[in-house]
């Protein structure tokens, strides 16, 4: 996919309207659940599936494989 660069402001809820012409692009609908993943300086957004999120856990249970969805306490 090629870059594309778009204007968005955020507001004072914190909620980001992704442009139109992106969420076409990538096929994304109203309702659709969506993770939100923080890397350095940037937001990382991925359209996710519950049909994927449920292998995925089956398939860490069954290698006794475990993953933190939050940080710890401290």
């Amino acid at each position: 996919m090629s870059r594309s660069v778009e204007l968005a402001k955020l507001s004072s809820k914190g909620q980001l309207v992704i442009p139109k012409k992106m969420r076409d692009a990538l096929n994304w609908n109203t309702g659709e659940n969506v993770t939100v993943e923080l890397k350095n300086d940037q937001l990382i957004l991925r359209k996710i599936k519950l049909e994927d999120v449920l292998s995925e856990a089956e398939r860490d249970w069954e290698t006794g494989n475990t993953v933190r969805l939050w940080p710890e306490e401290s």
